[in-house]
């Protein structure tokens, strides 16, 4: 069985269309498991992703692993997103047609709005 979780480090990306993505794998996920799937009759896997914002990036590359229970026969695993894919993603979404309105567009508002997407030197 599987669940998912998404951590948004900022409120600025609560509505971008990766979230919004994920967010219907986590409703696809909820609505195709068991109940019970943490009551150890069989395995599970919780990926959480973690978007790094204004307010909070991750400390670590990669993933990490996170709970692990033998009693319940599950494990949750960090994965921080990598701040250049979700500007990619979020280049890729902003061309794409549903985002039709290039003023409405996350991207543009994100670097508008936030320094934090500019590169350090």
């Amino acid at each position: 069985m599987i669940a998912i979780g998404v951590h948004t480090g900022g409120p600025e990306l609560s509505n971008i269309p990766l979230v919004a993505v994920l967010k219907k794998a986590m409703t696809f996920a909820k609505q195709h498991r068991e109940p019970s799937y943490d009551s150890g009759q069989e395995g599970w896997v919780n990926p959480v992703f973690v978007l790094p914002g204004s307010v909070y990036k991750p400390d670590f590359e990669g993933f990490k692993i996170g709970h692990f229970s033998r009693k319940e026969k599950g494990v949750v695993v960090t994965i921080a997103v990598p701040l250049p894919s979700l500007m990619r993603c979020l280049r890729l979404t902003t061309s794409h047609k549903y985002c039709a309105k290039a003023s409405n567009s996350p991207r543009k508002s994100l670097l508008r709005k936030n320094k934090f997407f500019e590169r350090k030197s």
